[in-house]
């Protein structure tokens, strides 16, 4: 990946990607240009399947700030007042929506905060690693009310009553309670943080790549089908990968010969 950018670092190796926000100075807090950025390269991998995996983190101190405000309400921003506010939302949600939809797994590596637009950026990620000074949060509620789906994000990955709590007192979650609350898939010193997250995208590196793009979209679906309905998708949703991976020229095992040859190995044991 040959181009360079303002806001983000880029590197590939050997089919991980890793996107690093580089803002420290503003504790990597999102700006427009920034999210188009984001958004640039997540449809860059897209377009290359021989990119597998994108791992997320913050250079410096922490992972990402939220929006920045003062970009938002600047003469670069995207206009003042109630337009310049929905042109920024409008960013926002292309973000939400292109990370949302992503076909490859992610990984977000949290060093130090993530918080607001940050948050959700986070949660939005297949996996979570965090290092013990990482905090989670919305603290917006100390003079606005929070936006970009943040709200949503706190009450789908956290207890219901400390939710409600984290939302209506602004106060951050630690990494501990983070991973007490399921929040994230492991919390582990700031030097294992990216091993640890590498380690992650190395086993997801060897999946087959048109089953997790299906499976991916099947598990924000699911979340709001009821069971007859998430059947339904789960039959047609196996039928496409099959006839995918036809077209695609991929000759592996299917589905039903890869069950059996595991159960075959189990039961030789």
């Amino acid at each position: 990946m040959p181009k360079s950018y303002e806001t983000i670092l880029v590197k590939n190796d050997d089919g991980i990607v890793t996107l690093t926000l580089n803002r420290p100075e503003k504790m990597n807090a999102l700006t427009g240009p920034m999210m188009q950025e984001i958004m640039d390269v997540f449809e860059e991998i897209d377009l290359d399947e021989s990119m597998r995996v994108v791992v997320i983190t913050g250079l410096g101190n922490g992972f990402c700030a939220g929006a920045d405000y003062g970009w938002a309400g600047s003469t670069d921003g995207p206009g003042a007042g109630v337009a310049g506010e929905r042109n920024y939302r409008r960013m926002v949600l292309g973000l939400q929506e292109r990370l949302r939809v992503f076909p490859r797994p992610t990984i977000a590596a949290v060093n130090g905060h993530a918080l607001g637009l940050g948050f959700w950026l986070a949660m939005l990620c297949d996996f979570v690693v965090a290092s013990p000074s990482a905090r989670f949060g919305i603290p917006q509620i100390r003079y606005t009310h929070p936006n970009g789906g943040s709200i949503k994000s706190m009450m789908d990955f956290v207890p219901h009553r400390w939710a409600v709590y984290h939302l209506l007192t602004g106060e951050a979650i630690t990494a501990e309670q983070a991973e007490r609350f399921d929040m994230v898939n492991k919390v582990v010193s700031k030097d294992q943080l990216l091993p640890e997250a590498y380690k992650l995208a190395e086993v997801m590196k060897e999946k087959d790549p048109v089953i997790l793009r299906f499976l991916k979209r099947s598990i924000w679906r699911e979340k709001y089908l009821s069971y007859a309905e998430a059947i339904d998708l789960d039959n047609m949703q196996s039928a496409q990968v099959s006839a995918v991976r036809q077209a695609m020229g991929i000759t592996g095992p299917s589905g039903l010969e890869s069950m059996k040859a595991e159960k075959s190995k189990v039961r030789g044991r």
